[in-house]
Order: C-alpha cells, then structure tokens, then sequence
C-alpha cells in the first residue's frame, strides 16, 4: 500500500491514519489531507469499506458486553490487587527492622527512674509540684528583683 502524508493534495477517496485509527473521506474531485507532514495516511479501496465497515459495526455490536463484563472485571482486579498490596506492605512492617537515624533505642532509663514528685502543699490540695516548677518559681521571683533594682 502507498503511503500518503498530512498536507498533501490526494484523489477523492477514503483515507486511512493508523497512529489514530481515523477514515478521512475526501470528496469531490481531491482535497488536503489533514495534519502534518509526519501525519501518514493509507488509501482504502472502495470494495474494501463496503465489506468492512459493516463488519467492523458487527464486531462492535458483539463485543460491545464483553467490553463492559472486562472492564468491571478489570476494575475488581485492580482493588484486588492494592487490596494485596497493602496487605503484604503491612506484613513486612513486621518484618522489617523500622530503624530512624537519630532515635537512641538502647538509652535505657533515667537515674532514679521516674521523676520524682513532691508532696502537695497544703494550701492547694491535689496540686502537685516537680522540682521544675520550684525552679520557675524561684527565677521568676529573682526577674522579678533585678526588674525592680533596674527601675530604681
């Protein structure tokens, strides 16, 4: 079969492009193909369309069901396999060592254990004070002192 490109002046006829499965009639005494020079075109003959597009209608109109049962069962599969996926992704989290650079695993424990807590002051029941919190309090008193020396 002849090639023709996009662009080029042809005879009536019906024009064939397989990068896009598209029949191009032109009409008449000729025409412009459509597209650009790297557009090709086969010219089809006339017996072949009138054979050929009833049977390529046929096909369609047959296969049509088919179509939809492959795509729902394309969908199924599809879930089926992130499905799958994500089942074996959350197995090797158990396998996998989870290892961060920059976390200390082999620490161990503070001295003392926990920290320790004072006993409430009476004043405030159920109030309970670290030795952080006394801290506090003791900085913000001396601020407190060096704000007062300041403004005299």
């Amino acid at each position: 079969m002849r090639r023709y490109y996009g662009g080029g002046k042809v005879k009536a006829g019906f024009y064939w492009n397989p990068q896009g499965w598209e029949i191009h009639p032109i009409p008449g005494k000729g025409a412009i193909l459509p597209g650009e020079a790297g557009t090709h075109y086969y010219r089809v003959p006339m017996l072949l369309m009138l054979f050929g597009a009833p049977l390529l209608g046929m096909a369609y109109v047959l296969f049509l069901p088919f179509i939809g049962f492959a795509m729902v069962l394309s969908f199924l599969g599809q879930k089926l396999y992130h499905l799958g996926q994500r089942v074996a992704y959350s197995l090797l989290d158990v396998v996998v060592i989870n290892w961060r650079p920059g976390e200390a695993y082999l620490v161990g424990k503070k001295k003392g254990g926990q920290k320790r807590v004072l006993a409430p002051p009476e004043e405030t029941p159920g109030v309970i004070e670290t030795k952080e919190e006394d801290y506090l309090a003791e900085l913000e008193k001396e601020i407190a002192a060096r704000r007062e020396a300041e403004k005299r």
